[in-house]
């Protein structure tokens, strides 16, 4: 174990045999503070590009979650996120995006973006 680890043991009153996950409760209160307790930290997605006569053509946006809300032990394991939660993820790059010009289509819980030709 290096210092930076052996330091955040010590603030943490762990001993020298405790976890990295005993460090990570302790130090984000059980998922009641920092990352873990932010949502956003939970939603991510997936980019899929669309190749056509050797270009590409448009990207397809899966919303992912990996569990805001679930027990620790069920956390972290991707999953395509419900339809709700997807739309959340992808207006809020669809707002992200639009400064730099890229549009995002949003249905079914799917983003599109069109790559001109």
């Amino acid at each position: 174990m290096g210092p930076e680890a052996s330091t955040m043991y010590d603030r943490f009153h762990l001993g020298q045999d405790a976890l990295a996950s005993e460090a990570h409760n302790a130090r984000s209160d059980y998922g009641r503070k920092d990352e873990p307790s932010w949502p956003l930290y939970w939603q991510t997605a997936i980019a899929h590009v669309v190749f056509r006569d050797g270009r590409p053509a448009e990207v397809k946006i899966t919303p992912i979650t990996l569990g805001y809300g679930y027990r620790s032990v069920n956390r972290g394991w991707p999953e395509v996120a419900d339809l709700p939660e997807a739309t959340e993820i992808l207006e809020r790059l669809q707002e992200l995006s639009a400064p730099y010009g890229t549009k995002i289509k949003i249905s079914d819980g799917i983003g599109t973006i069109t790559i001109p030709k």
